[in-house]
């Protein structure tokens, strides 16, 4: 079961986020960067976040530890094996011939991705302090127990958030700053299938103050985990987040079919 943490719902939504990097393997700098969380089921662990934040053919997939530099580099989770799927329609008259060649054709990715580690990961959460409203010490992360009560499909009785690092630059010394941000009390606003929209407290005026967070969980102010943050609408308060519901469906459809 999940640990019993006294704390906030900014606090637990900090806490299971896990930054991604995406690292060129010649110039060993991350190039390409967005969030995830690291998901227990069935006793195995796995990396959980978005396709649009792996989808780069040369640059290799990692995940912050925040463990002690070694021999003055900060150790990464490489995570290779990442599941994606995509979407076919079909009518309900359909014959086996028309599955073949809808499969064959493909469909639209569904903004989803995960892979399965090989054991339970180390990742330490760094200290952050959110001007005089929020201070988060030192510790670790936490994984987000799917055999447990801890989903939840949203209402909009609720409030939620979620938390990234955006506007990633390096310094003189390839030293790579960013920004972590906190997106809270939004409100839950309605669903499709796979995805739930949320509204933001204001209204999004540039994405840049969001990209980085995609694959970030977002959290009710029960704690529970009701969808990863995926995209976004500037000029509103539109907000997209990948259905948690959905997401544990296709985990368990490839663990039944021997695809993870």
């Amino acid at each position: 079961m999940r640990d019993k943490i006294e704390i906030n719902m900014d606090e637990y939504a900090v806490r299971v986020s896990v930054q991604i990097y995406m690292v060129s393997p010649i110039t060993q700098l991350a190039e390409a960067f967005g969030s995830g969380f690291i998901a227990k089921y069935n006793n195995e662990f796995f990396l959980v976040s978005v396709s649009h934040v792996i989808n780069y053919n040369d640059l290799v997939v990692t995940a912050e530890t925040n463990k002690p530099p070694e021999n003055g580099v900060r150790p990464l989770l490489n995570v290779g094996g990442l599941m994606q799927y995509n979407l076919i329609s079909m009518a309900e008259t359909a014959t086996s011939h028309d599955l073949l060649k809808a499969l064959e054709k493909g469909g639209d990715r569904l903004d989803i991705t995960f892979a399965r580690l090989n054991e339970k990961p180390v990742i330490f959460q760094r200290e952050i302090i959110f001007k005089d409203y929020l201070h988060i010490k030192g510790g670790g992360k936490i994984i987000i127990d799917l055999d447990t009560e801890i989903t939840a499909e949203p209402d909009k009785t609720k409030l939620y958030s979620f938390f990234g690092y955006i506007k990633p630059s390096y310094d003189e010394n390839n030293i790579l700053h960013m920004t972590p941000t906190l997106k809270n009390n939004l409100k839950y606003q309605g669903s499709d299938k796979y995805f739930h929209r949320f509204l933001t407290p204001k209204i999004i005026t540039s994405k840049e103050d969001f990209q980085g967070c995609s694959g970030a969980p977002i959290i009710d102010n029960d704690g529970k985990f009701v969808g990863l943050a995926c995209k976004l609408k500037e000029g509103t308060k539109l907000l997209y987040g990948f259905s948690a519901k959905e997401f544990i469906k296709l985990l368990k459809i490839s663990i039944e079919t021997g695809q993870l």
